[in-house]
């Protein structure tokens, strides 16, 4: 490989490594799976940084951002050699969450479709290695994607359908809120944390775009960690 060559996949990995590190509450999740199953090895960890990483340069490959990210290849490989199903499965959440650029399509059907590449890839790697089956597991997470989805693509102007999101980003909401729901106190928290902010995405969403970049950056983060201390009691606890 050639200095220059060298040079360009370096700069590409700080790149990733930075997009990496704005989203890196899609991975600190695990330290409440940790807290109430037990930590599950370095390998589960080394192998979910490993993924997660290598789906955000793969992402911006497919989107046509930049080359082939090459160096990825021996991070799958280590995460596919502890977690074989985990790993498949992340890249077919990959796959799914970028169908619009893969079929050049337009459709509301195929963007809403596309959050749930989010579940291989974000809730997939912490609830398969522990074995569990309830089928709420695999129900409450969809509602959470569907309210993070819509306001990522809100947010990032990556929406031909923003009214549309928006509604289903709010009934999926309520829905989560009254199926899962059953303190006062997640109420408050959830009302604080979920519903509250959603003003500051009707205000900034006809700003310049740095701005609600920014801010739902913050609010990603403060909502995932948010419903994911739910979600992990609600599987300790039973739905």
């Amino acid at each position: 490989m050639s200095i220059t060559n060298l040079n360009y996949y370096t700069i590409f990995a700080k790149k990733h490594l930075i997009h990496y590190l704005v989203n890196i509450p899609g991975t600190l999740i695990a330290v409440f799976f940790y807290n109430e199953f037990g930590f599950l090895g370095y390998e589960h960890i080394a192998s979910v940084i490993l993924l997660h990483f290598s789906i955000i340069a793969l992402d911006d490959y497919i989107d046509k951002k930049q080359a082939f990210p090459w160096y990825v290849i021996p991070m799958l490989g280590i995460a596919a050699y502890f977690f074989p199903l985990v790993t498949g499965l992340g890249l077919l959440g990959l796959l799914l969450i970028n169908i619009r650029t893969i079929t050049k399509s337009k459709s509301f059907f195929q963007e809403r479709i596309e959050g749930l590449g989010m579940l291989p890839i974000g809730v997939f790697p912490f609830i398969l290695p522990l074995g569990i089956t309830d089928i709420h597991a695999f129900i409450s997470p969809i509602f959470v994607i569907f309210v993070i989805d819509s306001f990522h693509k809100i947010a990032h102007r990556e929406t031909n359908h923003k009214k549309l999101m928006w509604i289903t980003g709010i009934i999926s909401l309520i829905l989560f809120t009254i199926i899962y729901v059953t303190t006062w106190f997640d109420f408050l928290v959830l009302g604080l944390v979920a519903y509250l902010p959603l003003v500051g995405f009707w205000i900034l969403q006809n700003k310049p775009k740095k701005y609600s970049f920014i801010y739902y950056q913050i609010w990603q983060g403060a909502i995932i960690l948010t419903l994911c201390a739910k979600y992990v009691q609600l599987l300790q606890t039973g739905f």
